[in-house]
């Protein structure tokens, strides 16, 4: 996580932690957490996923992009990056959707899994552009100045694969912005929206 995303250690060891109590084989030696263990339902994986259907009563969760999602999640915004704002249009949606509210620890994570993905892809908007940052994308980028191209949206979640052009963060990303920024999503879920409080 550290070499590919800089991610800090402290937070690369809290979420491998994290999937190993949550989803993994811990109660015996060795350890053992298989990548397809993650897709356990209601365990890290929720509900409510912008790109992938719910279980519905599974004991694992699809684990393939649902296409028709992707499509619907690129709609969330008519600009060619997305914002803190959008992406919290997304969840609502998706949650209105669905209309299965997430409990407070998978609205957590969902807040967590949108925080990692502006963390780790945002790219920084100019403040000197013109016309202004607010102007070609919506006032939550005076919040958080960071945007994430539509391309990188595409083939990080439709083609699970590292972008085209994508550099890694040159600022390593540690536990404290993480929560921050998805503190942030949540607060912004709220103030838009009571019923998307179910995000």
């Amino acid at each position: 996580m550290k070499e590919v995303y800089n991610i800090s250690y402290l937070l690369g060891f809290f979420l491998a932690m994290g999937g190993m109590l949550f989803c993994g084989k811990w109660w015996r030696l060795p350890w053992k957490l298989d990548l397809h263990d993650l897709a356990q339902h209601n365990r890290i994986e929720h509900d409510n996923s912008l790109v992938h259907e719910d279980a519905d009563g599974n004991i694992y969760a699809p684990t393939r992009v649902n296409h028709t999602l992707l499509l619907r999640l690129l709609k969330d915004t008519d600009r060619d990056a997305f914002t803190l704002r959008d992406f919290v249009h997304a969840r609502m949606r998706r949650a209105n959707e669905v209309r299965k509210p997430l409990d407070i620890l998978h609205k957590e994570i969902a807040h967590g899994e949108t925080s990692l993905t502006m963390r780790v892809f945002g790219v920084k908007v100019d403040p000197t552009s013109v016309p202004s940052p607010a102007k070609l994308y919506d006032n939550s980028v005076a919040q958080h100045p960071y945007v994430v191209p539509r391309t990188f949206i595409e083939q990080w979640f439709g083609e699970d694969r590292l972008p085209d052009g994508w550099k890694k963060p040159s600022r390593e990303i540690g536990f404290l912005q993480a929560i921050s920024m998805s503190k942030m999503i949540a607060n912004e879920i709220f103030r838009l929206d009571w019923v998307g409080r179910g995000a």
